[in-house]
């Protein structure tokens, strides 16, 4: 009965996450910081969604002790939060000159 409500918390939260950032996206795409904000938010919805998935699976498992190695492996995804987050430190309320002067940073940030 616990694992329902987690899961129910997981599922709400990830999908907020989710519609804000879609929602900052849609407003004004080109705008830099709504691209990097959305992407952020996007990055932290992953992480309570793939949560709520995998708990899902293996409550519903026909086979007692199921890996779901693939859904692992995918959740790492959610790890790209972080950097996304240092980019948008960087890039709000306005852009940092670092960015100005080198603008492949951000990628260099994923590595």
């Amino acid at each position: 009965m616990i694992f329902n409500f987690i899961i129910a918390v997981y599922l709400v939260s990830g999908s907020l996450l989710l519609l804000l950032g879609l929602l900052i996206f849609k407003e004004q795409p080109r705008q830099k910081i709504n691209r990097v904000t959305a992407a952020m938010l996007f990055f932290a919805a992953a992480g309570p969604l793939l949560a709520c998935f995998g708990l899902f699976l293996e409550i519903r498992a026909a086979v007692p002790g199921a890996s779901f190695f693939g859904l692992q492996r995918f959740f790492v995804v959610w790890e790209f939060f972080f950097p996304q987050l240092v980019i948008f430190s960087l890039v709000f309320p306005r852009e940092h000159k670092i960015l100005q002067t080198h603008p492949r940073l951000p990628v260099l940030l994923y590595l």
